[in-house]
């Protein structure tokens, strides 16, 4: 103070701060991809999809490694109409083109699926409609792997009034009316793939496809005190990763906030929190989150590192996932003015030139190549 060389200095270097940020803005428009870039430093990822342009310029979502102890989980946001589902889509076909299997998860039918994919859905069956699986089984099953007299045995069995609760409740029976032989351990085998403790599903089938798989769990069927099909086909495909397969495979859990969001449950417990070292690349997507408990949303979104919004709030979590200060106007205003397709990003980024560490302006198309 009262230096006046000191002052001159400050006011002009006040003057090229200004004058570079005008020109920076020239160049680089606020949330676009900068120029240049800091190359990969010698760490070029091994996973990378596309997911959207910013200003022209492609945007990936990009892992270091394949298998990693950072969780790749990324939770993204936007109303119906915001284009939400169809960067989901888009986001699905780029893993699928790179050979990455792509399970979508979700709770009911979905009004609109990718074309060529295939939607499984998992066995919802009452005791009373097991009861008549088991005897369809056993009667298309007669024709193959019985005798003419163990089939008259068998229609003993179709005759009998008793409603079993369990497979291993009718294959005990049926044990103990044909003894202990290969062709009762046939129909046994048949009769587990309908247990209702399991989902039904074949995990080793779906990942090996390396396409797009919808898995439409039907958790409306189940009654409160059941355990829910969404926890059951979480756990499941988590044993099967675990077991045989830690290759990448990229989880849609869609409409997140209808699923089992408790810190316990298989989604957080197992998922969220083990899954990036068994190949789980995670994206969870909500249109909004005041159906659920807050208590076990926060938690939730502690667990996720990428942040994508279609339709971003203001307020101070979600400045905080961007990394936007209360004070910056321009980004504020910014996102409240998002169109439709465009997106705010934020954690596992790159582009063309090297990784991006700071939130970013997408598109889900390339706007530059439609203009």
């Amino acid at each position: 103070p009262g230096d006046r060389l000191q002052k001159t200095t400050a006011l002009r270097s006040g003057h090229l701060v200004r004058a570079y940020n005008i020109l920076k803005r020239a160049v680089c428009p606020l949330g676009a991809v900068m120029p240049g870039g800091d190359g990969f430093n010698d760490s070029y990822p091994e996973i990378r999809f596309r997911i959207g342009y910013s200003f022209g310029k492609p945007v990936y979502y990009a892992l270091r490694d394949r298998l990693g102890k950072d969780n790749a989980n990324t939770y993204i946001d936007g109303i119906p109409g915001s284009g939400k589902t169809y960067f989901l889509e888009a986001s699905a076909k780029e893993a699928a083109g790179i050979g990455i299997p792509v399970i979508f998860l979700c709770i009911h039918q979905p009004h609109h699926t990718l074309p060529g994919a295939t939607i499984r859905q998992v066995n919802n069956l009452s005791s009373g409609d097991l009861h008549k699986a088991i005897r369809q089984i056993v009667a298309e099953m007669a024709k193959d792997f019985f005798t003419a007299d163990e089939i008259v045995t068998l229609s003993l069995f179709d005759d009998d009034e008793t409603v079993f609760g369990s497979c291993s409740e009718a294959a005990d029976y049926i044990r103990d009316k044909l003894g202990d032989d290969e062709s009762v351990d046939s129909i046994g085998a048949k009769l587990h793939s309908l247990n209702p403790d399991r989902t039904g599903l074949d995990f080793r089938e779906i990942i090996q496809d390396r396409t797009i798989t919808y898995i439409v769990t039907g958790d409306d069927c189940f009654s409160v005190a059941d355990e829910r099909n969404s926890d059951k086909v979480i756990r499941e495909l988590f044993e099967f990763k675990r077991g045989n397969n830690p290759e990448p495979c990229l989880l849609i859990v869609d409409e997140v906030q209808d699923f089992n969001l408790n810190q316990n449950a298989p989604l957080s417990k197992l998922v969220l929190r083990q899954g990036r070292k068994h190949g789980f690349i995670t994206f969870l997507a909500s249109q909004f989150l005041t159906a659920v408990d807050a208590r076990n949303i926060k938690e939730t979104l502690k667990l996720c590192d990428t942040f994508i919004s279609f339709t971003p709030e203001d307020d101070a979590a979600t400045r905080s996932r961007f990394g936007i200060h209360e004070t910056d106007t321009e980004w504020r205003q910014q996102l409240k003015a998002l169109p439709r397709y465009s997106f705010a990003a934020n954690g596992h980024l790159a582009s063309e030139e090297g990784y991006i560490g700071y939130p970013i302006i997408a598109d889900v198309e390339n706007k530059t190549d439609a203009q």
